[in-house]
């Protein structure tokens, strides 16, 4: 059996939350979840999101904190 962490409840946000968090519209968060890996806890209806775990994402994906030429 795999060890899951606990995500503390005030760390997570429905869709219109993260969707104001990251500044994309929902369409391009549904489309990030099946083309590139945004995790999301499915909780009855509604999709949920870790503020920890989409930080996590951001940071993991190609070109996220490279320097800039000046």
């Amino acid at each position: 059996m795999k060890t899951q962490e606990i995500i503390p409840p005030s760390d997570l946000m429905d869709l219109s939350e993260l969707s104001a968090y990251v500044r994309k519209s929902k369409p391009y968060l549904y489309r990030a979840m099946r083309e590139q890996g945004l995790p999301g806890i499915r909780m009855g209806q509604r999709w949920m999101f870790s503020k920890i775990m989409v930080d996590q994402w951001i940071k993991a994906l190609p070109g996220v904190n490279l320097p800039t030429a000046s």
